[in-house]
């Protein structure tokens, strides 16, 4: 037993949420990920050194 008390070999059970598309934003570039879309969150996986332009200009407006 580990100090979760659980067996180290136990399985967690699966948990589900929503994905939803972001205005203006292609869900190839990112996605929104939460219970409600008030709530989500985006994700945006990349692999580059700079983030694509929508992703960037995005973030730039929310500020």
């Amino acid at each position: 037993m580990n100090r979760t008390g659980r067996s180290a070999g136990a399985l967690l059970p699966a948990m589900t949420t929503n994905a939803y598309e972001v205005a203006g934003l292609s869900p190839e570039a990112g996605v929104a990920i939460g219970d409600t879309p008030k709530k989500a969150l985006l994700f945006a996986a990349h692999t580059g050194a700079d983030l694509p332009p929508e992703v960037q200009k995005f973030i730039d407006d929310a500020r």
